[in-house]
């Protein structure tokens, strides 16, 4: 193996190991960080509607925000495997 492949496959593997930690942790750091500054006690409320939706403070549900969250899990998951293909065909 050549060491240009040699590189490419390492910047590679470190791209995907960052896109999969950046994407499947951002609704967790975007609800941390609704709450940090002003109501730290509502931190794992914020988490939990970053998440999946659910407002545990008003009983209620946001649709698009539950889309949102799905589609950040979805894409991440393509993107990392369209990384692998890239990895293993290069």
């Amino acid at each position: 193996m050549s060491q240009v492949r040699k590189w490419g496959k390492k910047i590679l593997s470190g791209l995907r190991l960052g896109v999969g930690i950046s994407g499947y942790s951002a609704m967790t750091v975007q609800g941390i960080l609704d709450h940090a500054t002003s109501d730290p006690q509502n931190i794992p409320a914020g988490i939990l509607y970053r998440n999946t939706g659910v407002d545990v403070n008003s009983k209620g549900f946001d649709q698009s925000q539950a889309i949102t969250s799905g589609l950040t899990v979805v894409l991440t998951t393509i993107t990392i495997a369209l990384l692998s293909y890239g990895i293993k065909k290069l």
